[in-house]
C-alpha cells in the first residue's frame, strides 16, 4: 500500500467515494510510486504541450516524446518520495530547455 505523497496521488486519480471498496484504487495503490509520479509528470508534460504546440499530441506521442528527449531517465536521477510531481517536472525540464525547447520540432 502506498503512502505519504503518493497516497495523495491515488486519492487524485481514483475518483471513489472514500467510505466505500473501490477496486480501482486497491489496483491503483499496488504500482510503484515511481510510476505513479512519473505518469503524472508525463500529463503536466502533455498538457503543456498541448498548450504550446500547433497540432495536438496524444497519449502514445507524448510518451515516445519524454522517453525519447530522456526526460524519462532524467525522472530517474531527480525523483524522490518526498518531491511533488510538478516540482520533479519543472526540474527536468529545467534542465533540459523547459517546454519552448520541447515543442520546437513539433
Amino acid at each position: 500500500m502506498v503512502e505519504g505523497r503518493s497516497k495523495d496521488l491515488v486519492e487524485k486519480l481514483t475518483p471513489c467515494p472514500n467510505e466505500q471498496y473501490c477496486l480501482l484504487k486497491v489496483m491503483v495503490s499496488t504500482i510503484d510510486p515511481r510510476i505513479i509520479e512519473q505518469v503524472d509528470c508525463v500529463e503536466i508534460f502533455k498538457y503543456e504541450l498541448n498548450e504550446k504546440s500547433p497540432r495536438k499530441i496524444g497519449p502514445e506521442e507524448v510518451w515516445k516524446i519524454w522517453s525519447d528527449r530522456g526526460y524519462a531517465k532524467a525522472f530517474n536521477k531527480v525523483y524522490t518520495p518526498d518531491k511533488e510531481s510538478r516540482d520533479i517536472y519543472l526540474e527536468i525540464l529545467g534542465q533540459n530547455g523547459g517546454i519552448e525547447e520541447a515543442v520546437k520540432d513539433l
